[in-house]
C-alpha cells in the first residue's frame, strides 16, 4: 500500500500506518459504492460494476459543527481508494475514490451508520488493461 499514489481530497489525513482502520473504511466504502451504483443511478452516470481487487488507501477528516453545544459530536468524513475489476470487461481495472460521512466519531464505523446523502464517488483511473 505504501507504493500506491493516493489522490485524497484536500484536508484528509492518510491512514497508512493504521491498517485495521483502513480495512474498516475500505469495507464500508465498497458497500457504499454498491449503494451509490444502484440507488443513486450511478450506472446511468457511467460507473461500472466492480469486483474488489485491492485497497489503495484511506483517509479521514473531521468536520467541526461549531453549533456551541458541548454534547454535539463532530462528524467525520472518510475517503477510500479502491481498485476493482470491471464486471463487464474483466480485463480492465478501475481505480475509484469513495467518500462518505459518519455522524459521530463514537459511532461504530459500519455501513448502517453512514449518512447516505453524503456518499460521493469519483473514478480516478479507468480501463487499465491487466
Amino acid at each position: 500500500m505504501a507504493t500506491a499514489v493516493l489522490w485524497l481530497p484536500d484536508g484528509f489525513v492518510d491512514l497508512e500506518l493504521n491498517p485495521e482502520l483502513v480495512e474498516e473504511i475500505v469495507r464500508v466504502a465498497f458497500i457504499a459504492y454498491g449503494y451509490y451504483l444502484t440507488s443513486e443511478r450511478g450506472w446511468y452516470r457511467g460507473l461500472p460494476r466492480l469486483f474488489f481487487v485491492k485497497a489503495l488507501g484511506a483517509g479521514i477528516k473531521c468536520i467541526a459543527k461549531n453549533r456551541g453545544n458541548e454534547n454535539d459530536d463532530d462528524d467525520f468524513r472518510y475517503c477510500a481508494e479502491l481498485r476493482g475489476k470491471n464486471q463487464l470487461n474483466p480485463m480492465s481495472m478501475v481505480d475509484v475514490q469513495v467518500c462518505y460521512t459518519v455522524p459521530r466519531f463514537s459511532t461504530p464505523l459500519d455501513y448502517p451508520n453512514v449518512d447516505r446523502r453524503t456518499i460521493s464517488v469519483k473514478i480516478i483511473k479507468k480501463d487499465r488493461e491487466l
